[in-house]
């Protein structure tokens, strides 16, 4: 799984999976914001810190279904 920068879903975060997918792997970036980027560290933190229940939600979601795939159940415990 990639995590996406404190900046949001970004192109570049989409091409390290779309890299890695490439490669036979599977590969997955949640978007923890929910479609919002942000530009400036200062609203990088407000956002995160307004929305911090809902971040850790939706990487524990990602995980969870990430646990359901045949192939990664034999790895994860």
């Amino acid at each position: 799984m990639a995590i996406q920068e404190s900046w949001g879903l970004v192109p570049r975060i989409k091409d390290v999976c779309d890299r890695f997918a490439a490669e036979g792997f599977t590969a997955l970036a949640p978007d923890l914001y929910r479609g919002k980027q942000v530009s400036e560290p200062d609203e990088d933190h407000a956002f995160f810190k307004d929305t911090r229940p809902e971040v850790y939600d939706a990487a524990a979601s990602a995980l969870a279904w990430q646990r359901t795939l045949d192939f990664m159940r034999s790895d994860l415990s």
